[in-house]
């Protein structure tokens, strides 16, 4: 409710500034304080009269100005700290800069506002990793009598594709092929939704280091936050609510660097055990309050003790040090485990994917083979039959010198009698199963639309998620997750099922169409038989002319079933011709799926290749940065030494 009420109240100055956003990205900005934080701010700020339509449009300033930092992303550079003021002239930064810039430049405007180091999954970071160090930064602001979240960072854009000039044509001209690079390039995509975030939902994918920061009456425990974004949200909607005023958090912000360290460190480390970096910076900060008491100090006795004690806490400080040496191995395995597992994950949903798409390959392949030579069958026996369709009977009607008998022509003509019954029965089934072809035809028509339209929606998924893997997003990340739900959908629910229903309508009508051929022979057969029953007849001495009649009329059924036998081969033929180009099509379109799953297996590759170096990189990087902190605690013991080593001399003068 709350939130809602913020937001309400909000909404006023906000639509004010709308109107006037587009001046704050202007290139008119007076060269004398473009790059002076005080004057800057006053200048964006200088037609806002609230907290938060000053707090709004130094956010939009900073996310329309400041680009994010790809040159490092490119060359996995070592990241250098910067002043807010160095941060304003290159008008580039990582998140710790958007962060401290954009802190700056609110405290200029007598706005509280708090640079929030926090875990971030990202990349890197993803369920099943465990976090150990902040590996994002965004701010805390207080606006509307809260305290309110910000992150300049992810409000201003994204990283993507560097695509070169003729990659970005060929782009525009061939849309269905995908064009890549693997260099990165900063788009700005201004993201106001990371204007005051929500805090429940700043939990689903970010979480402060100091718990007090979650801005919630009850912390969500790490362990939640590294598991699945539904046991967040559950976490979220069961165990807590926004609490952004409480008095305590004031109290922080008014803490000097050193202050915030002695008084975070213990909570910080009791909220993530892993996270050993402020509680070694706390035992550091202790030995310098201590140094800072020798200052002008003689007595021997007060400088050993204080000199004992600032020792003692470098000696806990390089101790915490040494430990994180192996802290950051762990750290370091587990991310290159989540890494493997991601391409693992890869290697299985190709698999599950392209190992039902080369059964429907095989399958059409070898359906294309069969109804070629099916055809070629076909059109041989429509040859052999259009031939013999005005060929009559040959029927001897002269009659034997024998007597005639009556009982023998009697049960030859009740045989003849019977056949043309069931010759008629049999042309009756024959347009019932017409009928029936017919309607399983417009069924399989219709499949083929349904198929076309998940075909359509897998490959645009499919697409997607190229896309976004080659960005570097992998398996973990939400958006994949979500696309890979579509394909999901679309394929295993859709395609597969449709197709295999598709193959079995296919094969259906196939039969219908061998069975008609076949009873169509049963029909010659059958006249056959009576052609020979009439010339037995009339051989008996049965009147040739009174079985004139049934003659011609056994040459019309004759004819007509022929006929009818060419019809079905012709209307077959043109059923297979007609889905050898569907199966033609089909194929491509599963092999061109399957080429996706190649590119995304290499983009897989790609991708692990660059967390991995990026991993080795960070992981030297930080090796190097403790060595460094364990090089200044020694120096600063070597001092202390010192110190009571001239203080002891002059005791002894």
């Amino acid at each position: 409710m709350k939130r809602i009420l913020t937001i309400i109240l909000l909404s006023f100055p906000l639509a004010l500034l709308a109107k006037e956003n587009y001046k704050l990205t202007n290139k008119d900005i007076p060269k004398k304080i473009k790059n002076k934080i005080g004057p800057l701010s006053d200048w964006i700020c200088e037609e806002q009269t609230s907290d938060s339509a000053k707090s709004y449009a130094i956010f939009y300033w900073v996310t329309h100005n400041i680009e994010g930092d790809s040159k490092s992303f490119n060359k996995q550079s070592k990241l250098v700290f910067r002043k807010p003021d160095e941060i304003l002239k290159r008008r580039k930064a990582v998140a710790e800069e958007y962060a401290y810039l954009l802190q700056a430049m609110m405290q200029s405007q007598h706005l509280m506002c708090q640079v929030i180091f926090g875990y971030e999954k990202n990349e890197l970071y993803e369920e099943g990793a465990g976090f150990y160090h902040p590996n994002h930064a965004w701010n805390a602001v207080w606006v509307g009598q809260q305290w309110q979240p910000i992150d300049a960072a992810n409000g201003a854009g994204d990283f993507g594709m560097a695509l070169n000039w003729m990659k970005k044509n060929m782009q525009k001209v061939n849309k269905d092929k995908l064009y890549t690079s693997s260099k990165i390039k900063f788009n700005y995509d201004f993201k106001p939704e990371y204007y005051l975030q929500d805090v429940e939902e700043l939990r689903l994918t970010r979480l402060p280091v100091d718990p007090v920061w979650q801005l919630t009456d009850s912390a969500m425990p790490i362990a939640i936050f590294e598991g699945s974004i539904d046991g967040i949200r559950y976490f979220n909607e069961h165990n807590s609510k926004p609490a952004q005023n409480q008095s305590k958090l004031y109290d922080l912000n008014q803490l000097n660097e050193n202050e915030a360290i002695l008084e975070a460190a213990d909570r910080t480390y009791a909220f993530n055990p892993r996270y050993t970096s402020l509680k070694a910076q706390k035992h550091f900060a202790l030995a310098q309050e201590s140094l800072k008491k020798l200052k002008g100090k003689k007595d021997y006795n007060f400088v050993l003790e204080e000199s004992e004690k600032a020792k003692s806490e470098l000696t806990a400080s390089k101790d915490i040090l040494n430990q994180q040496k192996t802290e950051i191995g762990k750290e370091y395995d587990e991310l290159r485990k989540v890494n493997n597992e991601k391409r693992s994950d890869v290697i299985r949903y190709k698999k599950n994917f392209t190992d039902m798409n080369r059964k429907f390959i095989l399958k059409a392949k070898n359906e294309i083979q069969q109804a070629e030579q099916k055809k070629l069958t076909l059109t041989n026996e429509t040859n052999v039959k259009r031939k013999k369709v005005n060929e009559p009977f040959k029927i001897n009607t002269s009659k034997s010198n024998s007597p005639k008998q009556s009982n023998e022509i009697n049960r030859l003509l009740d045989s003849v009698s019977k056949r043309k019954a069931l010759i008629y029965q049999i042309n009756e089934e024959i347009s019932g199963a017409s009928q029936e072809n017919e309607w399983d035809r417009k069924l399989q028509n219709s499949l083929i639309d349904s198929l076309n339209y998940a075909f359509k929606k897998t490959d645009s998924a499919l697409k997607k998620e190229a896309v976004a893997r080659s960005k570097k997003q992998d398996s973990f990340d939400d958006s994949v997750r979500t696309i890979r739900k579509t394909v999901f959908t679309y394929k295993n629910q859709g395609v597969d099922i449709i197709q295999q229903q598709y193959f079995d309508l296919y094969d259906s009508i196939q039969q219908h169409f061998e069975t008609n051929k076949l009873k169509y022979q049963l029909i010659q057969d059958k006249a056959q038989l009576n052609a020979k029953n009439i010339e037995a007849a009339i051989q008996a001495g049965a009147d040739a002319k009174e079985m004139q009649y049934a003659i011609d009329e056994l040459q019309k059924i004759k004819k007509q079933s022929l006929e009818g036998c060419i019809q079905n081969n012709e209307q077959y033929k043109q059923y297979l011709t007609s889905h050898i180009h569907t199966f033609t099509q089909m194929k491509k379109i599963y092999e061109a799926e399957n080429d996706y799953f190649d590119y995304l297996t290499k983009t897989e590759d790609d991708r692990k290749e660059y967390v991995k170096n990026l991993l080795d990189k960070a992981e030297e990087i930080d090796q190097k940065h403790n060595e460094q902190r364990k090089d200044i605690v020694k120096t600063m013991k070597d001092n202390v030494d010192a110190s009571l080593k001239s203080s002891k001399k002059r005791r002894r003068r």
